[in-house]
């Protein structure tokens, strides 16, 4: 009887301890997905500034034809800026993001583009899902903003957050 009893005090002790450092972990996680999550947004950040470097205009939020036709967007245009340059010299900026000679490239799923603890990475149709989505007003159809334009410099200006649902394709324009 006494064994048991000692038994019984250990395991309590054991589901005790685990119960006290599950917050631990799990913040831990937290502060982990937070720090990915500022890094991707600052390689974004880095490779939107070096397109602007070598375009003098950031990327078009999304090239759109006169007919309506959404050919790509800007998750496409700064790839070389991402290290990504073989599948950017594969894309046919001809055709629409999601004919089949892109379709390849766009099925990807680029962990710069995710949310990490995010397991949602594919449409329903096969295609790379982002997590961010970039400013709507400097990151439009067929624009070409400047830095000069930001009325409010690019210290004080967002170009890129994370979205928290509705995650979009990320060749989407």
């Amino acid at each position: 009887m006494q064994r048991w009893i000692s038994v019984i005090v250990v395991l309590m002790l054991i589901i005790l301890v685990i119960g006290l450092m599950m917050p631990a972990v799990e913040q831990s996680r937290e502060a982990a997905r937070r720090s990915t999550s500022k890094n991707n947004l600052k390689q974004l950040g880095l490779a939107v500034a070096n397109y602007h470097d070598s375009h003098k205009c950031l990327p078009p939020g999304g090239v759109i034809r006169e007919d309506n036709v959404a050919m790509h967007g800007w998750f496409s245009m700064i790839l070389p800026y991402l290290d990504q340059s073989d599948d950017y010299s594969r894309i046919n900026f001809s055709e629409p993001w999601d004919r089949d000679g892109n379709r390849a490239i766009y099925e990807k799923s680029r962990p710069v583009f995710i949310i990490p603890g995010n397991f949602s990475r594919f449409t329903s149709q096969g295609y790379g899902l982002t997590n961010y989505l970039g400013n709507p007003n400097l990151l439009y159809r067929n624009s070409n903003v400047t830095f000069e334009q930001m009325s409010n410099g690019t210290s004080h200006t967002w170009l890129a957050g994370e979205v928290a649902g509705n995650f979009q394709p990320w060749g989407y324009p």
